[in-house]
C-alpha cells in the first residue's frame, strides 16, 4: 500500500530516508536504492555505532545506556542531513526522538515509512542472529509488535509517504520508491 504524501518534497527533496521498525528491511532497501540511483547509502546505525568504542550496539547500551545511543543518533542524524544527497536508513527508534524528528522536519528529505505486519517482523528477528538490545525486557521477536504499537504516531509524524513491505521483494519496493521519487519531482 503507498499512501499519498504528508507534504510534497518535490525536487527540492535531498536525501531520501527511509524508516521503519526492525527488520523491515530498510538496509537492504537503502542500498537497492541508493545504487539505482547512484547516490552514497547511508546506514544510521552505523554512523552512530562508530561514535563509541564497542562494536555492536547491545554493547553500547550495556555500557553507556538509551540515552547515550540515542544522543549519538541524533548526532549523527545532524551531520548526515548536512551532507551531500544520500540514502538514509534510520534506526528503528530514531524517529521517537523528538531532537531527530525536528531534524528531519526541517530537514531536505523525503521520508518513507516501510511497514510490514509484526508476525513477519517476528519471524525475521526470530531467524537473525542480530545485536539489536531488548527495549521491553523481552526478546526483540517477542516484543516487536508492542513496539509498533508504540512507536506508530511516531512514524506518521515524520512520514511522507507509507510503503507496505511486508508483501514485495526489496528490489521491487526500492523501484517503487525510485519510481515515486522522479514522479514528485516533475
Amino acid at each position: 500500500m503507498v499512501e499519498e504524501p504528508r507534504v510534497t518534497g518535490g525536487a527540492s527533496a535531498s536525501h531520501v530516508v527511509l524508516a521503519g521498525p526492525r527488520a523491515v528491511g530498510k538496509t537492504t532497501i537503502g542500498k537497492l536504492l541508493a545504487s539505482t540511483c547512484d547516490l552514497p547509502f547511508v546506514d544510521l546505525d552505523d554512523r552512530s555505532l562508530g561514535r563509541f568504542p564497542e562494536t555492536t550496539v547491545k554493547q553500547v547500551w550495556e555500557a553507556h545506556g538509551e540515552s547515550a545511543w540515542r544522543e549519538a543518533e541524533t548526532a549523527s542524524l545532524k551531520a548526515v542531513l548536512g551532507e551531500s544527497r544520500s540514502v538514509i536508513a534510520l534506526g528503528g527508534g530514531v524517529p521517537t526522538i523528538p531532537a531527530a524528528r525536528d531534524l528531519l522536519d526541517g530537514a531536505a528529505a523525503m521520508v518513507f515509512w516501510l511497514q510490514a505486519d509484526s508476525s513477519m517482523l517476528a519471524a525475521r528477528l526470530s531467524a537473525g542472529d542480530d545485536d539489536r538490545p531488548s527495549l521491553t525486557g523481552r526478546s526483540p521477536a517477542d516484543e516487536i509488535a508492542e513496539i509498533c504499537r508504540q512507536r506508530e504516531s511516531d512514524y506518521q509524524a515524520i512520514a511522507d509517504h507509507v510503503i507496505d513491505a511486508g508483501q514485495r521483494d526489496a528490489a521491487m519496493i526500492a523501484q517503487s520508491i525510485k519510481s515515486m521519487l522522479f514522479t514528485n519531482q516533475r
